[in-house]
């Protein structure tokens, strides 16, 4: 009597691990040998439905590959499930007759595992792809509007931070500069100074009111005559404007 092991043939389960509710899940049996007296034909006795898995279709065809240089042909029973319930599926031994000289032999498979899972909800899915988008969006837009005010920021810091050495420098040369050339300049220093600060007080004003009375002379010739009633304006300004120097008096 005849059996599988006398031509090599063998059969196995080739199916996916995993499947959603709903899909149509692919299963073949590959059916190889070593030697075959005649072409098999194989006559499915059994079906790998269970209770989480409905078979929708099955087909048959014959492949070959090449190994090494050797042709290996191959059956390819390909059956096309539905998942339709959830749960670990458990695919039976499939059997398959083979008619043969002395009469028929039987080929088995051994059994085989397909997990169905519940596929997310595709509102909720939607709605998990929408939420993350938006917080994508907000995190460029928050990132972007605080690059925007550090930079707003530096560039800030940067005129400040020339203002103050000009003022320095202007201290420097009081006691060496023209007296009325050094009074223009400070006027010009002011008008920079005025567009960067904020509100000024009605002190901070009468100050600068006097200051504008100084230039104005200085404009016309007249004005401070000495380096000593420059330094005092000099001084004013940085009370006005609550400027920093580290040295009050670098110039006497």
């Amino acid at each position: 009597m005849e059996d599988p092991g006398q031509f090599g043939l063998v059969a196995h389960i080739e199916a996916p691990a995993k499947a959603h509710l709903g899909d149509t899940v692919p299963l073949t049996v590959h059916v190889t040998w070593t030697s075959a007296p005649h072409p098999w034909l194989l006559l499915p006795q059994s079906s790998p439905e269970c209770s989480q898995l409905s078979q929708i279709t099955v087909g048959m065809e014959q492949s070959n590959t090449i190994t090494g240089g050797t042709q290996k042909p191959e059956i390819l029973v390909q059956y096309k499930m539905l998942a339709k319930d959830t749960g670990l599926a458990h695919i039976p031994a499939l059997q398959f007759q083979i008619p043969v000289e002395s009469g028929t032999m039987t080929l088995s498979t051994q059994p085989a595992q397909i997990q169905v899972v519940a596929p997310l909800p595709y509102a909720l899915v939607g709605g998990i792809l929408a939420g993350l988008m938006c917080l994508a969006c907000v995190v460029i837009l928050f990132r972007k509007k605080r690059l925007g005010k550090q930079k707003i920021n530096r560039e800030k810091q940067a005129v400040l931070k020339a203002l103050q050495d000009d003022f320095i420098l202007l201290g420097n040369r009081v006691n060496t500069a023209d007296t009325r050339l050094w009074m223009l300049d400070l006027e010009q220093f002011c008008l920079r100074a005025r567009k960067l600060s904020g509100p000024m007080s009605a002190e901070q004003q009468e100050s600068l009111l006097k200051l504008e009375e100084a230039f104005a002379q200085a404009r016309y010739g007249g004005g401070p005559r000495d380096a000593w009633a420059n330094k005092e304006w000099w001084r004013q300004v940085r009370t006005i404007f609550a400027l920093n120097t580290e040295n009050e008096d670098n110039n006497g």
